[in-house]
């Protein structure tokens, strides 16, 4: 950057540019080779279908239903505009509050730029909690609040993947 410029000093708006892209491009990288996002520590979506699966295989091994033990609780932001930066700043918000939550070992996924999941067991699916996600959520995302649902699994294996590419798409 220093040569493109001949020793003259780039403006601020060069510098953040340069700056964000760089760390777009870095964290794209790093969540194509990991499963979780080292910034946000959320999971990403190829960890959550894994996750799904393994419920699935263990809800065959001993004889008992996914839908009938575990949800989805989703939340989604209203949209925003900015750089990739400020919305992984944003994902690193909803992490905080999610595992402030749910501190077990729910997996807690980042399905898009705007929307996220937590694969829980139905018995910590209720109202009181759905409750303290959304006074979190509020706390830091002022106007609009986010939305905050249930999403049930279906009893069939196959068909989580149709859930999963409704919530990404």
């Amino acid at each position: 950057m220093e040569r493109a410029f001949d020793g003259l000093e780039p403006s601020f708006a060069m510098v953040r540019g340069v700056a964000v892209a760089w760390a777009e491009t870095s964290r794209g990288l790093q969540l194509e080779t990991s499963c979780e996002d080292p910034l946000t520590q959320l999971s990403t979506v190829a960890h959550l279908r894994h996750s799904l699966d393994a419920l699935y295989r263990g809800a065959i091994r001993d004889g008992t239903t996914v839908s009938d033990r575990h949800g989805l609780l989703v939340v989604e932001l209203h949209r925003q505009f900015g750089h990739a930066l400020e919305s992984t700043l944003h994902a690193v918000d909803v992490s905080v509050a999610l595992r402030t939550v749910f501190p077990g070992d729910e997996v807690i996924a980042h399905l898009t730029p705007r929307r996220f999941c937590v694969v829980a067991d139905r018995d910590r699916l209720d109202q009181p909690t759905m409750n303290l996600v959304t006074i979190l959520l509020r706390r830091t995302f002022e106007s609009p609040p986010p939305r905050v649902w249930l999403e049930m699994l279906p009893a069939d294996a196959q068909d989580v993947t149709w859930v999963v590419d409704a919530l990404t798409g």
